[in-house]
């Protein structure tokens, strides 16, 4: 059974800062604002040759492999849970957008058709509380401009 009725988390923070310091505080910077509680193995979170990977005292865990980098307009990453196999990734959107006085930082999380168990809910429930958290902690730390 899959779960294609399951719709994309959509989520989003307005940021005081230009589009390039909010995308280049995202990517480069992930591991400085990116809450522990968020994490899997509570290490830290950075991008390494095209993937988002924790790092624990013992192992490495891929959260998400880039499959399109266009900085500082956005990114898409396949991701995957840590409770789910690699084909039941999702899809990860992340963009950034100027207005002239804001960046309006829009995370999209889609495609939960490929998590094929009754888990997929929940999963989807957890990841849009998460994302929530996420947010609030990148637009607390990003540095104004």
């Amino acid at each position: 059974m899959t779960f294609s009725h399951l719709g994309p988390i959509r989520r989003e923070v307005r940021v005081s800062a230009t589009q390039q310091v909010a995308f280049d505080f995202f990517t480069l910077h992930v591991g400085l604002w990116w809450p522990r509680i968020a994490t899997h193995v509570s290490g830290t979170l950075g991008f390494v040759e095209g993937q988002l990977e924790e790092h624990g005292a013992d192992d490495v865990y891929v959260w998400g492999e880039i499959i399109t980098w266009n900085a500082p307009t956005g990114f898409r990453m396949a991701w995957r849970e840590p409770q789910h196999s690699e084909e039941q990734r999702t899809n990860v959107d992340v963009a950034f957008s100027w207005d002239g006085r804001e960046t309006t930082v829009r995370i999209v999380q889609s495609g939960w058709d490929r998590v094929p168990d009754a888990a997929a809910a929940a999963t989807r429930a957890g990841g849009d509380r998460g994302w929530r958290t996420i947010l609030g902690a990148f637009e607390a730390a990003v540095p104004r401009t």
